[in-house]
């Protein structure tokens, strides 16, 4: 999935697998390995962590598709794993924007932090409705190969 402002910022989020292949409990099963990619004025950064679950990478594209269709939806959405999290600025009828905070692992190389919420390291990316849709719809195709799995004990 990638989102592309208007100004070239961008933000990429690839599932590259789950965290544990192996894994049968629920709990541990469905982790993924996340590669996040920023693009801004400052330079580009690519980072590899398991910061979402299926369920969570799921919600976003539910999210992400609501917003395109214009249907209501919770103006924030954050995960358990707090590295990022994506807010629904005021924007205009035509377009939307979506600002992105990235924290702990997923941060920059030039924003080091060591803790969460720091709510310093954003991307606001203002785009199309037409641009939500592709990138909701393409995370839903990398989500095909990784449904949830594993058993609650």
């Amino acid at each position: 999935m990638r989102l592309v402002g208007c100004d070239g910022t961008e933000v990429g989020i690839r599932i590259l697998g789950y965290e544990f292949p192996d894994a049968q409990d629920y709990d541990d099963a469905n982790w993924l390995l996340v590669e996040v990619e920023g693009v801004c004025e400052l330079g580009r950064w690519k980072t590899v962590f398991p910061c979402l679950e299926v369920r969570d990478a799921w919600f976003l594209v539910e999210w992400l598709r609501r917003i395109a269709t214009g249907m209501s939806v919770e103006p924030e959405i954050g995960f358990i794993e707090p590295d990022l999290r994506f807010i629904l600025l005021p924007a205009g009828d035509e377009g939307v924007t979506v600002r992105v905070y990235f924290e702990l692992e997923v941060r920059p190389p030039w924003s080091p932090s060591g803790s969460a919420y720091e709510e310093d390291c954003w991307l606001n990316i203002s785009t199309s409705r037409e641009a939500l849709i592709e990138a909701s719809a393409a995370l839903e195709r990398e989500l095909q190969a990784f449904p949830e799995r594993g058993t609650n004990a």
